[in-house]
């Protein structure tokens, strides 16, 4: 019986299996293509955003002054917009959508602004606004958009005004924690207060001496508690003070301390929660000893292997690089002085190695008129930076 012959409809199947196998390869293949990382940064007026991969520039739609600032949002959506008020001294506060190359309202959501800090969820901006007298925090919620005052200083004057200042979220986002500072002759008193969002309750830390006192709160993971370092005595403007402090465990809704170290003498560094809960840190200690002459002749000698050598604190190319998402890529800026004396900028990005010399893959100029580097860079003023993103890139 001689063979069928494969008829157009067979010929049809064959071909159609082989585009389905062919699309979802190429599916399968982009779906596993990590995004390129996102590098932002202002050319003159101008802000640019570039493909970390491939150079490739986009021009966002927004005309920026000297003095504006950006930060990007913890989840990378936005631009937390300061826009300069000019000889005011101050800063509008807003939200530029990057994708939508938008604003995303009409409306300032406020002016007046001295500090602003993102909550790491992204749903409240904790913002404070001064009148040159008293200061002001406020939260927005970038769900109901609306501010919301949380706290007000009282007692400033023209001479000597109030200040918040070293605004800080907990790790969950259940407390915000701020420093109010009292200005008088002799220098500023200062106080931490802790405000949970929710309740609005706040309570407050303060030193013995509140003169010059600075206060660094260490947070538990579950928000539950902070730990923080308190002193006799700060300084003043005479002299630096020599006391070390001590460590305390606070807790967050009543403000109760527990005081965990009673060696104002004793250097504690390095303070920190554990990952399963525990309080750590090291105490330096200052030891006296007293030899007699016999007894120092008659020290018994240690072998080098068993001489404890300070730890060398190694450079790093990468402490002046801004990593990206991805840990292998980095960008990091180049000066060169022109014949005539001007400076000239360049970004680089590229594949970053913290042993081994780095690869570029290309650069821009930038023009940064009336802007200086590296002021610029932390300011938000000229190097916005990378776009945050939750994909999983590899880890080194």
């Amino acid at each position: 019986m001689p063979a069928r012959l494969p008829s157009p409809y067979d010929l049809l199947a064959v071909l159609l299996t082989v585009v389905v196998l062919l699309l979802s390869t190429a599916l399968t293949t982009a779906q596993n293509t990590p995004p390129a990382p996102q590098f932002l940064y202002r050319n003159e007026n101008r802000l640019i955003l570039v493909n970390g991969n491939t150079g490739e520039t986009v021009e966002l739609s927004i005309e920026v002054a000297t003095q504006d600032r950006f930060t990007w949002s913890p989840d990378g959506r936005y631009l937390l917009a300061q826009i300069s008020e000019g000889e005011n001294g101050g800063y509008c506060l807003n939200l530029y959508d990057v994708d939508a190359e938008s604003w995303l309202y009409s409306e300032t959501i406020a002016c007046s602004i001295e500090d602003v800090l993102f909550s790491s969820d992204t749903v409240h901006i904790a913002y404070t606004t001064s009148d040159r007298i008293n200061e002001t925090l406020w939260l927005f919620s970038l769900v109901d958009k609306t501010s919301q005052k949380l706290f007000q200083t009282t007692g400033g004057t023209a001479t000597y005004p109030d200040e918040i200042i070293k605004l800080s979220w907990s790790p969950a986002n259940q407390y915000l924690s701020f420093i109010s500072a009292t200005q008088i002759l002799s220098g500023p008193h200062t106080v931490l207060n802790v405000i949970n969002i929710e309740s609005l309750n706040y309570t407050t830390v303060a030193a013995p001496n509140t003169l010059f006192a600075n206060y660094d709160p260490i947070w538990s993971a579950n928000d539950r508690w902070f730990l923080i370092i308190l002193k006799e005595e700060y300084l003043n403007r005479e002299y630096n003070s020599n006391h070390q402090g001590d460590v305390y465990l606070v807790n967050s809704d009543t403000g109760e301390q527990s005081r965990i170290t009673y060696t104002p003498a004793a250097l504690e560094q390095d303070v920190r929660w554990t990952d399963n809960g525990d309080i750590a840190f090291t105490m330096v200690i200052q030891q006296e000893w007293t030899l007699t002459l016999e007894a120092a002749m008659n020290v018994e000698v240690v072998s080098p292997e068993d001489i404890v050598m300070p730890v060398e604190e190694s450079y790093s190319p990468l402490n002046h690089t801004l990593i990206s998402p991805d840990p292998y890529l980095g960008a990091w800026v180049s000066t060169a002085i022109t014949e005539s004396g001007e400076t000239i900028y360049t970004i680089s990005i590229g594949y970053i190695d913290p042993f081994k010399p780095f690869r570029e893959l290309f650069s821009m100029p930038i023009r940064a008129t009336n802007l200086s580097i590296p002021e610029s860079v932390e300011s938000g003023n000229l190097l916005i930076g990378w776009r945050p993103s939750d994909y999983p890139y590899p880890r080194r």
